[in-house]
């Protein structure tokens, strides 16, 4: 997403540059909001005041100049919600600066954007699925939680242990855990003409199916179209397909009763 230029100018008291967002430098403004990356926005207290419930609070209403902790991208985005322009494309937006605004959203109660970037941060969940669910934890989100969880499986127990929080960490291994347990009981058996309890036909297609797995446990959410490519090689032994048939009933029957990820987390 293109970010308005920012303006370059010189403090004739200090002759240091001073960096102003040209989308918010009004002339009459009575509050000067300076972000982490040393951008400053000209803003206005009633819009502020109008669309957030903590702007103005003690240190705006004390001071003519404000730092901020986030960046000049997010704050600029921030910004739009409260004044009477088109709002942002979050669409165009990069997560990082997606999942910035989404907590400063919240963080200031800035209402009309904290819908549009929970529908956002929802609709991300695929690309940083574990961000997503600290987010969603962080804010109460169940819906968000739990479209994010099954899409974060593939991530390594070091990845989630530096994103979410102990309890959250603990929340997850247990919900990935019974995602995999789902797959791994094992299909039961379909007796073959003359007794034979199976055939090098199931061997070859389990061993390929199972393979599809490894390492990447989202992928048993997809059962159904990895069993159905296997089942392709079954096709000469009417057991074996039938036997297939049940472990594939099997598997949705236990998806079905893995507990979503937000009942066991207190958001």
């Amino acid at each position: 997403m293109d970010i308005d230029p920012v303006q370059t100018n010189i403090d004739p008291n200090t002759a240091s540059e001073v960096k102003i967002c040209e989308r918010f430098s009004a002339s009459d403004s009575d509050i000067t909001i300076r972000s982490s990356d040393g951008v400053l926005f000209r803003v206005h207290r009633k819009n502020l005041t109008m669309h957030s419930e903590i702007f103005p609070g003690e240190e705006l209403e004390a001071k003519d100049d404000v730092d901020l902790d986030e960046s000049s991208a997010v704050l600029e985005l921030l910004f739009q919600f409260m004044y009477r322009q088109a709002q942002p494309k979050l669409s165009e937006t990069s997560f990082s600066v997606l999942e910035s605004l989404a907590n400063a959203v919240e963080k200031y109660r800035v209402f009309p954007g904290i819908e549009v970037c929970r529908m956002h941060m929802k609709a991300n969940a695929g690309m940083s699925p574990l961000k997503v669910i600290k987010y969603a934890v962080k804010h109460g989100y169940h819906d968000v939680c739990d479209a994010a969880a099954p899409k974060s499986l593939n991530a390594s127990l070091s990845e989630a242990r530096e994103c979410l929080d102990m309890s959250c960490l603990v929340a997850w291994m247990i919900y990935r855990d019974s995602v995999m347990s789902a797959l791994h009981r094992s299909p039961g058996i379909v007796m073959h003409r003359g007794g034979k309890k199976t055939c090098s036909a199931w061997d070859e297609f389990y061993a390929h199916s199972i393979s599809a797995f490894a390492g990447r446990p989202a992928q048993v959410f997809d059962y159904a179209r990895i069993i159905g490519h296997w089942k392709l090689r079954l096709s000469d032994c009417h057991w074996c397909l039938q036997r297939a048939g049940q472990w594939e009933a099997t598997i949705q029957a236990n998806l079905s009763r893995v507990p979503k990820i937000s009942s066991l987390i207190t958001l």
